[in-house]
């Protein structure tokens, strides 16, 4: 049980704290990466951004 706290707890902290300040610190990078780049599901692939 206290590892299903651990991790609700962790999912809402990255949720609401560390992705909103990621996006101000680094901006529109940041957006598109997020825009192409799962969360929680890793890519199969690696993610290249485009210039």
């Amino acid at each position: 049980m206290w590892f299903a706290v651990f991790l609700a707890v962790q999912a809402t902290a990255i949720r609401f704290w560390e992705e909103p300040h990621l996006a101000r610190r680094f901006g529109g990078e940041y957006l598109d990466y997020r825009r192409h780049v799962s969360r929680w599901i890793p890519r199969l692939s690696a993610w290249t951004p485009t210039e």
